[in-house]
């Protein structure tokens, strides 16, 4: 259970203490976002306070976001003041900084929030990924923010297991994808502890989302028709490009011969695995969203898989690698950042020359370069 809020940037969010190097990279970090309130950044939000605008034009859109929301017809929503100016940051700028092309932002600006009045753990999720996005820009305000961002996270957390159970498909997705977002932006602001290695960071981070929430292996129908479908194309018949397609395939005749090679070789879990893979690449490269295809396949790979990874099984580390291409498209937005060479690197360090050679395509995809020993 993460602790509660008000802990400052002197400890983590499992409440350990901060080293003093891992103080110094956060005060680098500081150092690195101040100034990049470019993001598509909304209008000067004061924390706690009624949001205020510097023209008529934003006082509109603050009115008209009001009413498509209708905010005041949900009487047991319980927002707070300093709730309403999270929703409304997120409605006027969160948002863009999600949606990857404009068809897909009036889901994010205001369907989604219209779901989270209806489900807390989805509000709360919400919420604490527009204060974490606020942490980002507004640099006075950092602790501020990054309080309220942990208190709304852990109500997440603790709503998530009553409420997944009646939980939409759909909205069950939602809720994975922004723990996910939530999980990479602590870990980007110095709140998760960091590993002696790229590829523990990112274990890490995975554990991090699949206690967060459970994920249906399989969507239900209500994915497949009306405005969560833009954001959830889950055509399942769609063509993998051919490079795509060659990579899985080459996975798939790989675990197989390790498979002939070693009868103790887990190729179950291995196969369930590529074919979540398989499935992402398949959402993410065929217009879908790639957050949602990061996200789906980090809560749907088996737990064993994860053993895997944190034994360093060289197969296990291929398949992480060809994973990395959807992060490293992922790469520009704020609460990700740049991972592909990291992990790329850390993996090319574990892996020979021959297991090195399953991560060619991954090389391409990115344009990372890893030395040769």
């Amino acid at each position: 259970m993460l602790p509660p809020s008000g802990q400052g940037k002197s400890t983590y969010l499992d409440g350990r203490k901060r080293s003093p190097k891992d103080t110094e990279e956060y005060k680098s970090f500081d150092a690195e976002s101040q100034g990049k309130s470019s993001l598509h950044d909304s209008p000067d939000v004061q924390a706690y306070s009624t949001p205020s605008f510097a023209d008529k034009g934003q006082i509109d859109q603050y009115n008209t976001l009001l009413n498509i929301l209708e905010i005041d017809s949900f009487p047991s929503n319980g927002l707070t003041p300093q709730d309403r100016q999270l929703m409304m940051h997120w409605c006027t700028s969160t948002y863009r900084s999600i949606s990857w092309n404009s068809a897909v932002e009036p889901v994010w600006q205001t369907i989604v929030p219209r779901e989270a009045l209806r489900y807390p753990s989805l509000m709360h999720g919400m919420l604490a990924f527009s204060a974490l996005h606020l942490a980002f820009t507004r640099r006075a305000d950092r602790e501020s923010y990054l309080e309220t961002a942990q208190s709304h996270h852990n109500q997440a957390i603790a709503s998530c297991d009553s409420v997944t159970k009646s939980f939409d498909s759909p909205n069950c997705i939602l809720l994975s994808t922004i723990m996910t977002m939530l999980s990479f932006s602590f870990s980007r602001l110095r709140l998760l502890a960091s590993d002696v290695s790229a590829v523990g960071d990112l274990v890490q981070i995975f554990q991090h989302v699949r206690d967060s929430i459970r994920v249906p292996m399989k969507p239900d129908n209500g994915v497949e028709s009306g405005v969560m479908a833009r954001l959830i194309p889950l055509d399942e018949h769609l063509p993998l490009p051919d490079t795509s397609q060659f990579a899985i395939q080459s996975l798939q005749r790989l675990n197989t011969v390790l498979c002939n090679r070693n009868p103790q070789h887990e190729k179950g879990v291995y196969d369930v695995t590529i074919q979540h893979l398989c499935f992402s690449f398949r959402l993410f490269m065929t217009g879908g969203d790639g957050t949602i295809g990061a996200s789906l396949w980090i809560s749907r790979i088996p737990s064993r898989f994860m053993d895997l990874l944190k034994e360093r099984q060289p197969l296990a580390l291929v398949i992480l690698g060809h994973f990395i291409v959807i992060l490293h498209s992922l790469r520009r937005q704020w609460w990700i950042g740049e991972w592909s060479t990291r992990v790329l690197d850390d993996i090319a360090r574990v892996l020979d020359g021959e297991w090195r050679e399953s991560i060619t395509w991954v090389m391409d995809a990115t344009g990372c370069y890893v030395p040769t020993n």
